[in-house]
């Protein structure tokens, strides 16, 4: 079971990069973030709020490094 969690995160982590590489380093608004969530979860074949759970302290975290 907890093998199957560490796939899960590392589908969704790969995901995030696609995303970070999609967005080029500009500040999304929150809806084209939300949208690009959405589609993320659909090809992962995850719940949105499986992927925001890992995603959004991790886009939070860098958004930080970036204002910092």
């Amino acid at each position: 079971m907890r093998i199957l969690e560490k796939d899960r995160e590392i589908q969704i982590l790969r995901g995030m990069l696609k995303l970070a590489a999609r967005k080029n380093t500009r500040l999304m608004k929150a809806n084209e973030y939300q949208r690009q969530v959405g589609e993320l979860a659909k090809e992962l074949g995850a719940s949105v709020s499986e992927v925001r759970e890992i995603l959004d302290p991790l886009v939070r975290e860098a958004m930080e490094e970036m204002i910092s």
